[in-house]
């Protein structure tokens, strides 16, 4: 008889979603005996369901000191940036400062025109409290959760969908979302490229981690090392928008 399929289970990040997309894919069509369930939900969903014992791995993309029975596995690196709706009132900004986007997220610059761009209300549309694309980019942009009150919204699909359509919006995305029909911001005049984020000159990146409740059973440790594979990092990670491990020159501890 055929035993049972084993499962493993993974909530949380949504900027992670299409890279579990894709290992689960390519895992599974080599282990076919193995099934991978992946939902976002945000980073603080998938530590709350991880540490219920409701998942196998709760996805994040912000480290967590404050839970010692979770185990950490870092599997990837993300940039994150500044990311506005492309329109003519804002067509020649393609860089801000870092006076300028904390001054933009914490609610003080409140038009485009402050910018060099013509008149047209900024609208800061954020993540929901709980996202770990939310907390990285407010630690690294503004020293903390200072976002000014407004829209909130529950995915980063949702955000870039938001940008596309709305005149004078700005947020934030992990580069994996980024999309030509927005518009992608310079932090300082430095572009949120791999080169520049692999030896810090980029600054505003963070590594993505899936976190296990104690130590996983031997088929998720094998689904870590699969995604941490040097054939994995390197063939998919880049078309992801992610940033292998291993390509890191830069590192910062305590992540």
């Amino acid at each position: 008889m055929k035993p049972p399929p084993t499962t493993i289970t993974i909530a949380g990040s949504t900027a992670l979603v299409p890279l579990l997309e894709e290992a689960s894919k390519r895992y599974t069509k080599e282990h076919p005996n193995v099934v991978v369930n992946i939902s976002g939900g945000g980073s603080r969903v998938g530590l709350e369901k991880v540490l219920r014992g409701e998942v196998t791995f709760g996805a994040s993309d912000v480290v967590d000191k404050d839970h010692k029975e979770l185990t950490d596995h870092r599997i990837a690196v993300i940039g994150l940036a500044a990311v506005a709706h492309k329109g003519s009132y804002n067509a020649g900004i393609d860089s801000l400062t870092k006076d300028e986007i904390r001054d933009i997220f914490t609610g003080k610059i409140k038009n485009w025109s402050s910018l060099g761009g013509d008149d047209q209300p900024i609208v800061v549309v954020n993540r929901e409290k709980g996202s770990g694309t939310r907390a990285a980019f407010g630690q690294l942009t503004l020293g903390g959760d200072l976002f000014v009150a407004g829209e909130e919204l529950d995915s980063s699909t949702k955000v870039l969908k938001t940008l596309q359509e709305r005149r004078g919006a700005v947020s934030y995305l992990a580069l994996s979302y980024k999309d030509d029909s927005v518009q992608t911001l310079r932090y300082d005049g430095i572009a949120p490229t791999t080169e520049n984020i692999i030896i810090n000159r980029y600054p505003i990146w963070a590594y993505e981690h899936l976190y296990s409740k104690g130590n996983p059973s031997e088929a998720a440790l094998d689904f870590v090392g699969f995604v941490t594979s040097g054939r994995f990092q390197r063939e998919v990670l880049p078309k992801l928008g992610f940033i292998a491990l291993h390509d890191m020159r830069a590192v910062r501890d305590g992540e």
